[in-house]
């Protein structure tokens, strides 16, 4: 992850002239007895617990490949 953030944060830093990676980040691994829905809900829901949408499958930059966003 350090070698991704570090390489992509050069090359975007290079044309946009901008910083694209907070200095840090957190990682969970995901266990067995959670919940996986609850865990997409929850990280679905950062972009209305910092008032950017009221609903959170109006915030255009979450997804899944995996889950519809319209059915959770």
């Amino acid at each position: 992850m350090k070698l991704f953030k570090q390489k992509s944060s050069y090359h975007f830093k290079k044309y946009a002239n901008n910083i694209l990676w907070q200095r840090s980040y957190y990682d969970h691994v995901i266990r067995k007895e959670e919940n996986l829905k609850d865990i997409i809900r929850y990280i679905w829901g950062n972009p209305v617990r910092k008032a950017l949408v009221t609903n959170y499958r109006d915030y255009p930059f979450s997804g899944s490949l995996i889950f519809d966003k319209t059915k959770l």
